[in-house]
């Protein structure tokens, strides 16, 4: 054998990629050719929970009286339930509601590979102030985009890098009764079926974006859109609120024809 090379179990690799998973707080296969970067990547003395997140929560920082919160995850590859922004002055059961944070700046330069509510505000945001989330976040790499987003009651933009969904696979709920979202980017071909008609106050140039990302190449894929935010932001002219009916809108449809174009009453 040559002296380049050296035996070893499989049993004993398993174990590294296993560590290493664990310390990353990932599921994603290790190649053995990938093990020196990620365990290069892992800090000598214990893992830093504000770097390496599987699902990461803010439970212990007071923010009362913080309307600016602002977070570096540098070597985070999944964000679970990756906020749950508390204060002193509220609480329900376990749950401390915060009722002062108006914007979240999130930095993670690493590819994430999944967010599944990356929001953790369950149903105790109701009187929520976050109305700002800016996220400086590689998307390159997201395959799961499910729960992005949920009960953000008064969340109006989502601003910074433009979310890919070109790798996701996994998508429900994505953005879910979010009724002041008004700005969000969507970047790359969506091959996966999308349900935002909870998103009612969705602008002109965000619906544009959602529409004209939609992959050519698909079938069988269905985007559900809330009517009234197509009927505002199509309107034909002030107060109108017949945008579904426009030929603007009739046109950016007809350039999707593999879709499955719905939009959703409320009732």
């Amino acid at each position: 054998m040559s002296a380049e090379y050296v035996r070893m179990r499989k049993a004993t690799m398993d174990s590294i990629a296993q560590a290493i998973q664990e310390k990353e707080g990932s599921t994603e296969k290790i190649t053995g050719a990938e093990m020196p970067d990620r365990i290069r990547a892992i800090q000598s003395g214990g893992v830093n929970y504000l770097d390496y997140a599987y699902s990461f929560k803010i439970y212990s920082l007071n923010l009362f009286g913080t309307k600016t919160v602002e977070l570096t995850l540098p070597n985070t590859y999944t964000l679970m339930g990756a906020f749950s922004p508390v204060a002193s002055n509220w609480t329900v059961g376990n749950i401390v509601r915060n009722e002062t944070v108006e914007e979240l700046i999130i930095h993670c330069p690493n590819p994430i590979t999944h967010i599944q509510q990356m929001l953790d505000l369950n149903n105790y945001t109701a009187d929520s102030t976050l109305r700002k989330l800016t996220l400086d976040i590689d998307f390159s790499e997201l395959k799961n985009a499910s729960y992005f987003c949920v009960q953000t009651k008064a969340l109006e933009v989502i601003d910074g890098n433009p979310i890919n969904l070109s790798k996701v696979t996994k998508i429900s709920d994505f953005l879910r009764i979010c009724p002041a979202l008004r700005e969000v980017r969507l970047t790359g071909e969506v091959k996966v079926s999308l349900d935002i008609k909870t998103a009612t106050a969705l602008s002109k140039e965000t619906i544009t974006n959602i529409v004209g990302c939609l992959s050519p190449s698909v079938s069988g894929k269905t985007l559900t859109l809330s009517q009234s935010a197509v009927d505002k932001a199509f309107e034909t002219s002030a107060g109108a609120n017949d945008g579904s009916t426009s030929a603007e809108w009739e046109t950016l449809v007809a350039a999707h024809t593999n879709w499955t174009i719905s939009l959703f009453k409320e009732v």
